[in-house]
């Protein structure tokens, strides 16, 4: 190929990337618009599958579950506006779902799959405070360690916080520590409960300990009084 063919190769080349940016311009000009015409495409089909759910059915469903038929009327009429499917509330009430329990999960609008699984592995009622263990924590054997343990949800966040473990945050609970206190203890590098209290005993903030144990003052040098 010789010089001047080369020219206007390379002159045809850059007309055509000239003419090709031109249109990237303009579909990113237009790519919002287009994007939100696909989104309320996908949206009318999801919306005209639900609709597709038969209301008849999923009462019918409830009824033989022992429901009311009034609450069956209602309730089935909330399952399709939430999105379920016949199918999924039909495996809830096979796996033992109560009338509440479904009423819980429909209106709270939780995965089914998740609620199988906490329920199956300890969870026996679907409740309003099993509805806090579910937003807590996202795996249901370390939910149920600190259920098990005796503690209530939002102290059980509190003390996951504080202590990080069930065991040290019984060990700190039993010497009366709660878990603002136990989290400032740990972050002045005082981790062992009973220097601790023991500093605490002393009339000593967890601030000072750190500073007096740094010193090698001990809880036992501290005088008290003025």
């Amino acid at each position: 190929m010789d010089k001047t063919a080369k020219m206007e190769l390379i002159k045809r080349v850059n007309e055509t990337a000239e003419v090709m940016q031109g249109l990237v311009d303009v579909l990113l000009e237009n790519f919002p618009e287009l994007l939100d015409e696909e989104m309320s495409t996908t949206e009318k089909e999801e919306k005209s599958s639900i609709v597709e759910e038969s209301p008849e059915e999923i009462s019918a469903l409830l009824v033989k579950h022992n429901m009311p038929l009034e609450a069956a009327r209602e309730f089935s009429a909330q399952v399709i506006e939430s999105g379920y499917s016949k199918e999924v509330i039909e495996k809830a009430i096979n796996a033992g779902f109560t009338n509440d329990e479904l009423a819980l999960v429909v209106s709270s609008q939780l995965p089914v799959e998740d609620c199988l699984e906490w329920k199956s592995k300890g969870f026996e009622a679907l409740d309003e405070e099993f509805k806090l263990w579910y937003a807590s924590f996202d795996a249901v054997e370390e939910a149920l360690e600190w259920k098990s343990a005796g503690f209530k949800p939002d102290s059980a966040v509190e003390w996951l916080i504080a202590a990080n473990t069930v065991a040290e945050a019984q060990q700190w609970k039993s010497k009366e520590f709660d878990p603002v206190e136990t989290s400032n203890w740990r972050a002045a590098e005082i981790s062992d409960v009973d220097a601790a209290l023991a500093w605490k005993q002393a009339g000593v903030s967890p601030a000072e300990a750190k500073v007096f144990t740094n010193q090698g003052i001990k809880p036992e040098d501290v005088k008290s009084g003025e």
